[in-house]
């Protein structure tokens, strides 16, 4: 209320909200507000010069967080470590010295994704245990015939287009379970399940398929 009017909020309208981190985690899983950002001491340039991160320690860190993401490129693509502990163990020294926040590093986990893979599973042992899977890659042996680049082609078209219908998610959980058990002369696993993503995240055509 202002000089004691009640105003009617409309489409479109600004908030300024005082509400702790939490309420804005939660706010954004509902459709109440269309964009929840929230507004630190640095957002609005109120904070005093002995606070600020001197140039120094800003380059530090920046030097800190590409070191960090090339030792993780570059161990994974190796094979040396296993890139779950590697990033946990780097994601500890970011924030050990104060490139990201506590609240930053849980803000950033996926928890939609997550639940979403835990959830494919149950389908995926579904199209194994019907012999759906079986049925489909006997269909895509077939083209085998085109070679190893006719091939890839043809899988990345079959997701890019089966993503238009459902969602790049199901597309994968479906094509996974049927890649995974073919042998396909002068291919590896690696480069079907590959193209397998980058062609079910590649549909731009409808609304679905991105989302």
């Amino acid at each position: 209320s202002r000089c004691g009017e009640n105003r009617r909020l409309r489409a479109g309208d600004t908030l300024l909200v005082e509400a702790p981190d939490s309420w804005v985690q939660a706010q954004r899983c509902t459709h109440y507000f269309a964009v929840l950002s929230p507004i630190t001491e640095d957002t609005v340039g109120g904070y005093e010069p002995s606070k600020s991160v001197s140039s120094a320690e800003a380059q530090l860190k920046l030097a800190a967080s590409i070191l960090a993401l090339l030792c993780l490129l570059i161990l994974s693509a190796l094979d040396l470590v296993s890139l779950f502990p590697l990033a946990l163990a780097l994601s500890f020294f970011l924030v050990s010295i104060g490139c990201i926040t506590l609240d930053q590093a849980w803000g950033s986990i996926g928890y939609r994704l997550l639940l979403t893979i835990a959830c494919s599973f149950g389908p995926g042992a579904a199209l194994t245990n019907t012999n759906v899977a079986t049925i489909i890659g006997t269909g895509l042996i077939e083209l085998q015939v085109l070679g190893r680049f006719g091939f890839l082609l043809a899988i990345y078209l079959i997701t890019s287009a089966m993503s238009c219908l459902v969602s790049n998610s199901a597309t994968v959980v479906a094509f996974y379970s049927v890649l995974r058990v073919i042998k396909v002369p002068g291919l590896t696993a690696e480069q079907l399940m590959i193209t397998m993503m980058l062609g079910a995240s590649s549909a731009f055509a409808t609304p679905i398929g991105y989302q």
